[in-house]
C-alpha cells in the first residue's frame, strides 16, 4: 500500500485518500461502465447511487452476484463479458 500511495502522488497528483473518483467521473464526458460484485467489501454498496447522481444516464452498472472486489470476471466470466459486449454495442460510434 505505501508503494501505491507514493505512485499515486507521483503520477496522479495525490494519495488514494485525496483522490475523488466521483469527481473525476463527473468531469469526464465519456460513458462509464462499472462492474461491481455484490460481495465487495472494499467499495461501498451505495457507490452506484453516488455515480448516478453525478454522471446521470451515461453510467451503466452491472452487479455480479457473489463476486468480491476485483473478482467479477473470475466469479462469472460469461456475465462479465456479456456486460462488456452490451456496453460496447450501446456506446460504439458507428
Amino acid at each position: 500500500m505505501p508503494l501505491l500511495t507514493v505512485s499515486g502522488r507521483l503520477f496522479l497528483g495525490g494519495g488514494f485518500n485525496e483522490l475523488s473518483p466521483s469527481r473525476a467521473a463527473a468531469e469526464c464526458a465519456l460513458p462509464l461502465l462499472m462492474i461491481h460484485g455484490d460481495n465487495d467489501h472494499t467499495i461501498p454498496p451505495d457507490m452506484p447511487a453516488r455515480y448516478r447522481a453525478v454522471c446521470g444516464d451515461r453510467t451503466t452498472f452491472v452487479t455480479i452476484p457473489g463476486a468480491r472486489h476485483a473478482m467479477c470476471w473470475l466469479k462469472n466470466p460469461q456475465a462479465y463479458e456479456a456486460a462488456l459486449d452490451a456496453f460496447y454495442e450501446k456506446t460504439h460510434y458507428k
